[in-house]
C-alpha cells in the first residue's frame, strides 16, 4: 500500500476522530499531518496519543486518551503537529515535545477493519519528552522515546464509532425495572449519571460522565460498572427511590416524586472519577428523573 493511500486513510480517520470531538463546523478540510503512539501508565491505565493538524503551519490538536476497563479520561488540547514533530502543553498534567526519528525501514500494521486492510509507513520513533501525571495520581507515565503507530487512528473508523451497544427502552407499561437519571443544571457544568435496574433486587448498572476545561485543555471523564442487588431500591409506583451504592460512590440519595422540586432529589451521594474524587451528585444544582425502564444489549 502506497503513501498516497496511507495519507487518504489517515485523513479520513483523523477527520472522523476530530469531528466526534470538536464542535460542529470546526473542521474545514482533512489535509495535514498526523501521528500516534501509546504508553503504558501506572495502575493499569493505557495512554493513547493522537495528534493531527490540517494546517500548513502545523497548528492542530492532540487527543490524549487514558483508558482502563470501565474508566476513560480524555484530554483535548492545542498542539503543533508536523511530519517531523509533535508539541503540546497539557497544563498541570504534562507535556509532549517529540521529534520523529526514522529508522530507515518500512513498518506494516493491520488497520483492524473487517476486510483486513493494512498500512505501510516509515518506521521510527518519537524521541524527546513525554510526561503525563494524572490528577490525584490516578496514573503516571513518562518516556523519552516511543515507536510511531498508526493503528489508533483506524480503530474508530473501522468500528464506525458505534460506541456502546446498549439501549434503553422506557415509558412502556408493565416494565418491572427503573432508570434513575441525574444531571447537573448549573451553568458551565456538565455532569450526568444514570442508574438502571431491570427488576427489584437485580444488579444495578451505572454510567457517569463529566467534562470540564482547565485553561486550553478540555477534559472528559467517564466511568461505568455494575453493583450487586440492593443498591437501587424503588417502589412499584416509582414515586420513591433510594440509591445507596458501593465504590466508586459514597453516601446515598433519595428521590421523592411528590416533593417540591427543591426537595425531590436529596442526600449525600458522591462519585469518584479518575482524577476527580468525591464529586457531589446531589444539591440544588441537580435534577433527577425516574421512569420505568429495561436495559438491554443489542
Amino acid at each position: 500500500m502506497g503513501v498516497t493511500w496511507l495519507r487518504q486513510m489517515l485523513s479520513v480517520a483523523s477527520a472522523v476522530i476530530m469531528a466526534a470531538l470538536l464542535p460542529s463546523g470546526a473542521i474545514a478540510d482533512v489535509a495535514g499531518a498526523s501521528g500516534a503512539f501509546t504508553l503504558q501508565g501506572s495502575h493499569g491505565y493505557s495512554i493513547t496519543v493522537l495528534a493531527y493538524s490540517r494546517r500548513a503551519d502545523g497548528r492542530g490538536r492532540v487527543l490524549v486518551s487514558v483508558h482502563r476497563k470501565r474508566a476513560d479520561v480524555t484530554y483535548f488540547a492545542p498542539a503543533t503537529v508536523t511530519d517531523a514533530l509533535i508539541e503540546a502543553d497539557l497544563g498541570s498534567v504534562g507535556a509532549i515535545s517529540v521529534a520523529f526519528v526514522p529508522s530507515g525501514s518500512i513498518a506494516e500494521e493491520r488497520t483492524g477493519c473487517p476486510r483486513g486492510d493494512f498500512v505501510q509507513f516509515d518506521a521510527g520513533t518519537y524521541q524527546g519528552t513525554i510526561e503525563f501525571h494524572g490528577e490525584e495520581g490516578y496514573t503516571e507515565a513518562s518516556a523519552t522515546q516511543t515507536p510511531v503507530e498508526f493503528k489508533p487512528f483506524f480503530e474508530p473508523v473501522c468500528s464506525g464509532l458505534s460506541g456502546s451497544s446498549e439501549t434503553t427502552d422506557f415509558g412502556a407499561t408493565g416494565i418491572p425495572g427503573a432508570r434513575l437519571r441525574v444531571r447537573s443544571i448549573a451553568p458551565r457544568r456538565h455532569l450526568s449519571v444514570q442508574f438502571n435496574e431491570n427488576r427489584p433486587g437485580a444488579r444495578m448498572t451505572f454510567e457517569a460522565h463529566t467534562s470540564e476545561r482547565r485553561g486550553s485543555v478540555a477534559i472528559s471523564r467517564a466511568i461505568k460498572g455494575a453493583t450487586p442487588g440492593g443498591a437501587f431500591a424503588f417502589g412499584d409506583d416509582l414515586r420513591l427511590a433510594r440509591i445507596d451504592p458501593p465504590t466508586p460512590f459514597s453516601g446515598s440519595a433519595a428521590f421523592h416524586r411528590n416533593a417540591p422540586l427543591s426537595n425531590r432529589w436529596t442526600g449525600s451521594l458522591a462519585i469518584d472519577f479518575p482524577g476527580r474524587s468525591n464529586v457531589p451528585l446531589t444539591g440544588p444544582g441537580f435534577r433527577a428523573t425516574l421512569v420505568p425502564a429495561r436495559r438491554t444489549s443489542s
